[in-house]
């Protein structure tokens, strides 16, 4: 009888330690140790270089672009919402492993909504192939709702966008984001 409460401390003890040494090696790289890891994975991943046997799926470890890139807020904004939802296959070797469908907006200063609104067809096909080789390169694979490949896909979306417009669209808005599994 005592000792079945002695193993039962025991174990509980241990079962203590074991979560304790867990949460010390989990717990997030503080300070610049971190901002020099996550440089050093932005680099490999501007230049293309990987590891050998390393997964071809995109990194979550996206570093934040600075705030100079992102074009400034319109002081006017006027939004388009594209008529029609994007569908985006999403495959696994030769077979549909889903559909991702995405109801997207743009956003840019009202003065030049006209000029976006003439462009809706160029936008949308330039915005379809973006989400393309986001789903190729495994974006839309796993949890793809994650800050860091929303992130990245937002980035992407924009970047298009803005090529696409001119310079017009200063944000692409996602609506909705829904995976669709095959039947």
């Amino acid at each position: 009888m005592m000792l079945r409460k002695l193993c039962a401390a025991l174990l509980i003890l241990a079962c203590m330690a074991g979560g304790y040494a867990a949460g010390q090696r989990l717990r997030p790289v503080g300070g610049s140790e971190a901002a020099e890891t996550g440089a050093a994975e932005t680099g490999a991943a501007e230049t293309g270089a990987a590891e050998p046997g390393a997964s071809l799926a995109p990194s979550d470890a996206v570093a934040t672009a600075p705030d100079e890139e992102l074009p400034a807020r319109p002081v006017n904004p006027s939004y388009f919402e594209f008529p029609d939802q994007f569908f985006v296959p999403v495959m696994r070797g030769d077979r549909l492993d889903g559909i991702m469908v995405l109801t997207l907006s743009v956003e840019m200063e009202s003065s030049d909504s006209e000029a976006v609104y003439a462009r809706e067809f160029r936008l949308r096909d330039a915005m379809l192939r973006a989400l393309l080789i986001h789903a190729n390169t495994g974006g839309f694979d796993g949890n793809f709702t994650t800050e860091p490949r929303m992130r990245r896909l937002h980035r992407s979306l924009l970047g298009t966008a803005r090529e696409a417009s001119e310079g017009r669209v200063t944000d692409v808005l996602i609506g909705d984001l829904v995976r669709q599994e095959p039947a």
